[in-house]
């Protein structure tokens, strides 16, 4: 019994298809049975550009469902029509049909149109469910109404009656399931067979059988209980369930059902071996099923019976991105699934992903824009923007006012200090943590806000004290230079530190941003200020300190409209180094440079060129300026998919982490084949690999922030995704 287990993703990251993928037949598996149909693809959908995004409460609302779907058929034609979402501001809408009620196992394809309709012709033969989600570049809404599209059959008007006489037996891992054809009404055509792991539910099979024969049978059925029920399908739509009848395999010597398994990992060897390997479940587990997808949380490739083993290997396995968990079963039923772990075979042998810590928001968790570094002590220490308690004086982003946590290796976590703004002007009180922390060599953690702009320190058990305010709100993580002191940047305003009461008669210099010193007392210097001119404006980006005792950096704009590269001393000597002019050269840099071993410093641009999604670039401390690679992001020329070919990332928005074999690795924040973003490897030639993608479950999506642990492996932030689609920490062990 191949079950279809599907643990759904956010609706924005399921996997995008063309009608033409609509058939009435059940996927197969490509790591345990015949080969997946190789036309469906994945999504092409935007994901908004980081730059410009000066702080939380720029966020645009997410749309709501949209409302009043109808479905019309004439012949192989089917046009949808629905009512547009009432609030949000829907960009566009997602198209989801599955062959059962809440299922897009078929469809998820982006309309990349705001008009609330869409014909498709040519859909084969088939029932389909269908709904409707509302997207937008802050995210997706739920579904609108279900509705039961019919093309073709034998033009029944009714839907088959409920069917009767179900039973089941098993011997050993194999079991057959027959029913009877209901008596009365229209014949069902096919029918759609579901079992649960209790009494009405279907997560852990719902497919249709693709005929009117009245059973079933499977072989390698992991030991337990399952509730199963069959419900008829016809021309006119789907007929009621059947009554639950309890399908036993192995016997019931058990008292509880298993546990979770724990530690999934994947490794890859020999180009297309996969080896998964899990800890043992609590329970007196029996057996564990492997359960792998196409797509986060699905099932759709390969349902393994793995027995009593607590590893597995696949050979053979075709190029692509894979998504695995495991499940331990026993008589007394089947044990939640593991976490999931993703790897990609063929090219370059990906890292894979997995979650650390979902953020759940306000009041006791942070939320979205989130950075980590890692503390001498082995434990991660990080920002989020938005987060803590709900303050009046952050209402516009109704998360609160961002926080400073800690975060062990193993994935605990504990918040050291909330942000909360005194005045609906943030002018009392520093709020919205966007650069990352560093630590000193005094051991305590110094970081910048953007609002109430100002610098502060914080001892590793999270007494935070501001030391000086800033002249305009800074996004940048500080650096401490060999002389002791911090240097960091403004994105906007001018020199000046305005008074600690930050009174009404504070007023700072005119700029479009500046470069500053602090010393750890908290004296502040002012070594630049932007004007907006050939130099450039806003310096979103922190400073990189390079081997030869200068401080480098990039502005996002300013010059030629598409920001500079520019020097500067720890005195203030101000160079401008490079012009970025928006073509080859990409532009609107928004992410820090990094020195590399060979003494260049490396880069990226979050747009231009022909796709506008950015580029990774190399430049040496003379200028001289090389492009490495151009994303292309989900642009391709006809807008179809590319089957086995993943989709390249876009919009670059952390810095490059050099690799021990000297190669850099790096995340884009949208793009890939999941639209969730990637993370990638590039060499100091441009040669380029894509190593994972994400997907919006748990490891999260729109990754901006990456680092290297001691441990050898990558941590970093997603932006949205995670447990409530408010962002994760990821753990990705390094790619090969």
């Amino acid at each position: 019994m191949a079950y279809s287990v599907t643990f759904l993703a956010q609706a924005t990251d399921a996997p995008m298809r063309s009608w033409s993928c609509l058939t009435s037949s059940v996927a197969r598996g490509v790591l345990g049975g015949a080969p997946a149909n190789p036309v469906c693809s994945a999504p092409l959908v935007s994901w908004q550009a980081l730059s410009g995004r000066l702080h939380a409460s720029d966020t645009i609302a997410p749309p709501s469902a949209p409302t009043g779907l109808v479905a019309t058929v004439t012949g192989s034609t089917v046009l949808l029509t629905w009512i547009a979402s009432p609030g949000g501001t829907p960009a566009s809408y997602i198209v989801q049909a599955g062959s059962s009620s809440g299922l897009s196992n078929l469809v998820s394809s982006n309309t990349l149109s705001s008009v609330p309709s869409l014909t498709a012709p040519g859909v084969g033969a088939g029932v389909y469910y269908v709904r409707v989600l509302a997207a937008n570049a802050s995210g997706t809404s739920g579904p609108s109404n279900e509705v039961v599209v019919t093309v073709g059959g034998a033009g029944c008007g009714l839907v088959p009656a409920v069917v009767t006489g179900l039973s089941t037996s098993s011997s050993g891992s194999n079991v057959t399931i027959t029913w009877q054809k209901p008596a009365v009404g229209c014949a069902p055509t096919a029918y759609i067979i579901q079992a649960g792991s209790a009494p009405g539910l279907s997560n852990l099979a719902n497919f249709s059988t693709g005929n009117a024969e009245t059973s079933f049978s499977a072989s390698g059925i992991g030991n337990g209980s399952y509730y199963i029920r069959i419900i008829g399908t016809n021309a006119a739509g789907a007929g009621g369930a059947s009554a639950d009848v309890v399908l036993t395999v192995g016997n019931g010597s058990c008292t509880v059902a298993p546990g979770a398994s724990a530690s999934l990992t994947v490794s890859v060897s020999a180009t297309s071996t996969l080896t998964f390997a899990w800890l043992a479940a609590s329970g007196s587990p029996a057996s564990y099923t492997l359960q792998v997808g196409s797509a986060a949380g699905s099932s759709n490739l390969a349902v393994i019976n793995a027995g009593n083993a607590t590893s597995y290997t696949a050979t053979n396995v075709p190029n692509g991105t894979y998504y695995a968990r495991v499940v331990a079963v026993n008589g007394c039923g089947t044990g939640p699934a593991s976490s999931e772990a993703v790897v990609t075979v063929g090219g370059s042998a990906g890292g894979v992903l997995s979650a650390l810590h979902g953020f759940v928001g306000s009041p006791g968790d942070g939320s979205n824009w989130s950075t980590l570094t890692q503390g001498t002590d082995g434990n991660f220490y990080g920002t989020s923007v938005t987060g803590g308690p709900f303050s009046s004086a952050c209402s516009t982003n109704l998360f609160g006012c961002g926080l400073l946590f800690k975060l062990t290796p193993s994935g605990a976590f504990t918040v050291l200090y909330t942000f909360t703004g005194s005045t609906a002007f943030h002018n009392a009180t520093p709020i919205y943590p966007y650069g990352a922390l560093t630590q000193a060599t005094d051991g305590n953690f110094y970081g910048t806000t953007s609002e109430g702009p100002a610098v502060f320190k914080m001892t590793p058990s999270g007494s935070v004290t501001v030391l000086t305010f800033l002249g305009g709100g800074s996004y940048g993580r500080l650096v401490q230079a060999g002389d002791g002191n911090f240097y960091g940047t403004t994105a906007a305003g001018g020199s000046g530190a305005c008074s600690p009461d930050r009174s009404a008669v504070c007023l700072v210099n005119s700029g479009s941003g500046t470069v500053f010193k602090v010393t750890p007392g908290g004296t502040l210097s002012t070594l630049k200020v932007f004007d907006g001119g050939s130099d450039g404006s806003k310096p979103y980006a922190g400073l990189a300190l390079a081997s030869d005792g200068n401080l480098y950096g990039t502005t996002q704009s300013g010059a030629a409209g598409f920001g500079t590269v520019f020097k500067i001393t720890t005195g203030g000597s101000f160079t401008r180094l490079y012009t970025f002019t928006g073509g080859a050269d990409g532009g609107n840099p928004y992410a820090s440079l990094m020195q590399g071993s060979d003494g260049n410093l490396y880069g990226s641009t979050q747009l231009g060129t022909s796709f506008n999604v950015g580029t990774i670039f190399k430049i040496t401390t003379a200028g001289t300026f090389t492009t490495l690679h151009i994303f292309t992001g989900y642009s391709v020329p006809d807008g179809a998919p590319r089957p086995g070919i993943p989709l390249d990332g876009a919009y670059p928005g952390a810095p490059l982490v050099q690799a021990p074999d000297g190669s850099f690795i790096g995340v884009t924040a949208g793009g890939g084949a999941l639209s969730g973003g990637t993370a990638f490897k590039i060499t100091s030639s441009g040669a380029y690999s894509q190593v994972a993608v994400f997907s919006g479950n748990a490891e999260g999506s729109s990754p901006i922030w990456l680092i290297r642990a001691s441990d050898g492996n990558y941590y970093g932030n997603g932006q949205y995704g995670g447990v409530v689609n408010q962002g994760a920490v990821f753990k990705m062990t390094p790619p090969q």
